[in-house]
């Protein structure tokens, strides 16, 4: 009976994220408060099934949560890696007796086969229930035409400063505790735009302290990260050869810092530069790859961070 005492006790426990997740549209956050389609289709009771596309932490769950709230319909939440054909086809069963009552929300949709996302269609069209998909890879590729055809579809950035400030000053108001300006700083930026790992971290640093400064943040958070998109390192090495392809030397010396802060491979991204001096600017100036070459070598040679 103890243990059961004690297990009743950590079921209680919500994670901060969780808490925080917006009751209306005025305490949601992130760009898609500037799509106009997207404000259209919350406040006018969400009659379309939607995809919402975008990088982990971006609100792709709460929104979901939003529209089942504002229309006042049972949620229903999947995941797609666990769930099958019998788990959809008792969803719509039920939402075939009382139509129109059920949001059905399938997190990262892209993993559903093309039969489970098949089976998806014929409710969507009759509008019997409402579905939602999250995903965090491109729904061009990743999601079948079909049902690309019945839905809407929102694109989700990664949030911005100010957005990821909103949330932890309602973080620290709902705690009773205090963070100061530097501590911010660093905890946004080491966030790269995902809200949930920064709130995240807030909580761990609230259950250390309820007065929070620069050290604090040092001493428990890590930076040497690329977000939890595993598709951010190449990103970040696209958008490197990209910005040096453009002559843009702040834009290159940005995304050449977030790699080689966060870890990344040092021979692959000396290994990029070259490239570049070879396909972008190649016989325009036959000194890059010379150079760049040179670098790489030295680089090799003496490691991080000299």
């Amino acid at each position: 009976s103890q243990a059961n005492i004690f297990y009743a006790e950590a079921q209680d426990f919500e994670p901060l994220a969780y808490r925080l997740r917006p009751d209306s549209l005025d305490q949601l956050v992130g760009s898609i408060k500037n799509n106009p389609g997207f404000i259209n289709w919350l406040e006018s009771g969400v009659k379309q099934s939607a995809i919402f596309w975008g990088p982990p932490g971006t609100g792709k769950t709460s929104i979901a949560q939003l529209a089942a709230k504002y229309t006042r319909r049972e949620f229903i939440k999947l995941q797609a890696f666990n769930s099958g054909v019998k788990d959809l086809r008792e969803i719509i069963a039920r939402a075939e007796k009382i139509p129109n009552s059920i949001v059905l929300f399938v997190d990262e949709v892209h993993s559903f086969n093309k039969t489970q996302q098949d089976i998806l269609l014929n409710a969507i069209e009759r509008g019997i229930l409402l579905f939602i998909g999250a995903t965090t890879e491109n729904p061009a590729v990743s999601i079948n035409k079909a049902l690309l055809s019945r839905s809407l579809c929102y694109e989700l950035r990664p949030h911005q400063y100010y957005d990821l400030e909103k949330l932890i000053d309602r973080g620290l108001a709902i705690s009773d505790a205090s963070m100061d300006d530097e501590a911010k700083d660093y905890l946004i930026k080491s966030s790269f735009g995902d809200a949930r790992h920064m709130l995240t971290n807030l909580e761990l640093l609230l259950n250390n302290s309820k007065t929070i400064d620069l050290q604090l943040c040092k001493d428990n958070i890590s930076t040497k990260f690329f977000s939890g998109d595993p598709n951010t390192y190449y990103d970040c090495i696209s958008a490197l050869q990209k910005s040096l392809r453009g002559s843009d030397v702040d834009a290159s010396l940005y995304w050449l810092a977030r790699l080689l802060h966060a870890g990344a491979d040092l021979e692959a991204v000396c290994r990029r530069i070259i490239v570049t001096a070879a396909e972008d600017v190649g016989i325009a100036d036959p000194q890059a790859l010379v150079i760049a070459n040179a670098a790489y070598q030295v680089a090799m040679r003496l490691g991080m961070p000299e």
